[in-house]
């Protein structure tokens, strides 16, 4: 059974948050989105696996600094594009419901430290 983990050096782009993504520009949304797709793709790339995962589940887990509020449905609506980058380089078949079987996030404090972890497990 394959597990693979992404780590992003940050959280997902404010300009991808569903609060930020009512009033903002369409065209800035469409650049964000661009950039944060191509950006897991450049993460993904040297990942080696035996075969594309068929089956999965994924973890989101978002480390924040600071106990201020998050919206964790926020920080997950704006990961799409790096779910999307994940697929483009093949380390899952799709995101769609027939491919992934389970999503969940989590918020962890960790003082001081600021990153994203997209953790995806093969399942059966």
């Amino acid at each position: 059974m394959n597990k693979v983990t992404v780590i992003f050096d940050d959280l997902p782009y404010v300009e991808l948050r569903a609060n930020y993504h009512k009033s903002n520009f369409w065209g800035e949304r469409s650049e964000s989105t661009r950039i944060a797709r191509a950006e897991a793709y450049a993460r993904c790339k040297n990942i080696v696996i035996l075969k594309t995962i068929e089956r999965c589940e994924i973890e989101e887990v978002f480390t924040i600094p600071t106990k201020r509020r998050m919206d964790i449905e926020g920080l997950m609506f704006a990961v799409k594009p790096w779910i999307d980058g994940i697929v483009d380089a093949q380390i899952i078949v799709d995101d769609s419901w027939q491919y992934v079987k389970k999503l969940s996030g989590r918020i962890v404090y960790k003082k001081g430290e600021r990153h994203t972890e997209i953790i995806i497990t093969e399942v059966e």
